[in-house]
């Protein structure tokens, strides 16, 4: 239990743009609390003993009756204000949670986010069998339906640089499940560019030169694995 709240403790640090919002919101709250009583005319509740008190106060201190239309026309202002600040507070709140967890997903993208992680989980369960260019194209109109897809990848690119890595690692060709990699990334941009980099220097036989990032890290993996390609 202390654990817990030595954890909740550390979100009062300075600097970590917190507690405003915090602040905010209790504020947001207080002022509907306030509002209720004169809005409604409830003033049995023991949760608006203390707006009462409060109200009961002003009215002492500024001469002014609380009650009547002039009360609830404040009440149902205090009500809005407090509602709206509600919202500003929950949504500044929102985007430091954001920030902390995701920092790659700006405010405009996170609507697609959530898209991606709800909406697409429910989509239809699909297997897709091929290979080649074909295979990767389909999977690329299909995660925007769904991503619960698995692709079964008949591997028969044997030249360049999967053909390379075959004969020198005895790993099957890689080619093709680069490719679907690719296919099936949220960030597909980016990962095109790092998996299909080939580079430019080293040996033509035994050196980098025209080996693609993505075989040689399917390859490392499948090392990794010792050999078991499948893992």
């Amino acid at each position: 239990m202390m654990d817990r709240i030595l954890e909740l403790v550390k979100l009062l640090r300075p600097g970590l743009r917190f507690k405003r919002w915090i602040v905010l919101l209790c504020v947001a709250l207080g002022m509907i609390l306030l509002g209720v009583p004169l809005a409604t005319g409830v003033h049995t509740l023991d949760l608006l003993k203390w707006p009462n008190a409060f109200w009961t106060w002003f009215e002492q201190l500024a001469g002014v009756p609380m009650d009547g239309a002039s009360g609830a026309g404040m009440g149902m202002l205090l009500i809005l204000a407090g509602l709206a600040l509600v919202c500003v507070a929950l949504a500044h709140l929102g985007s430091v949670f954001m920030a902390a967890l995701s920092p790659a997903v700006s405010p405009t993208r996170l609507v697609d986010a959530v898209y991606r992680d709800r909406v697409l989980k429910l989509g239809p369960r699909v297997v897709v069998l091929g290979g080649g260019t074909g295979l990767s194209t389909m999977l690329r109109g299909l995660k925007q339906y769904s991503s619960n897809l698995v692709a079964v990848v008949t591997v028969t690119d044997d030249g360049g640089s999967s053909g390379k890595l075959q004969k020198q690692l005895n790993v099957l060709p890689p080619g093709d499940i680069r490719n679907c990699l690719v296919a099936m990334a949220d960030a597909e941009g980016t990962m095109t560019d790092l998996f299909q980099y080939r580079f430019r220097r080293g040996g033509a036989e035994n050196g980098l030169r025209d080996h693609a990032f993505g075989n040689l890290l399917i390859a490392a993996m499948t090392e990794i694995a010792g050999g078991d390609f499948e893992e």
